[in-house]
């Protein structure tokens, strides 16, 4: 395998590693959704149940709603990282066959 194969291949395992981390974390954030859904539809259920007022019902899901929100954006945060350090390979692959196209055009 020459230089430049090696260095596709290099970046297209690194790519494709990058790429399965983001989707974790698409994956992760689909299911903070959903257990965010199913723990406010609980508390719904609970108020409803025990007859109490909305005001800790609307204290609570707003403290959800913080929570959430916080969570997301720490998930966007590695998202973009993840996005930051795909363009740093590709930057990389790409100076690496400049490289190797220069040597062998020198040679």
């Amino acid at each position: 395998m020459d230089q430049e194969e090696q260095a596709l291949a290099d970046y297209q395992q690194t790519r494709r590693q990058l790429e399965e981390e983001s989707d974790a974390l698409t994956r992760i954030r689909r299911q903070a959704e959903q257990a965010t859904n199913d723990t406010y539809s609980e508390m719904q259920r609970q108020v409803q149940r025990f007859g109490e007022t909305n005001e800790p019902m609307e204290w609570a899901r707003r403290e959800l709603s913080r929570l959430e929100e916080d969570f997301f954006s720490e998930l966007d945060r590695e998202k973009r990282t993840f996005s930051l350090k795909e363009d740093e390979a590709e930057q990389a692959y790409r100076k690496k066959t400049s490289r190797t196209n220069e040597a062998v055009k020198g040679a």
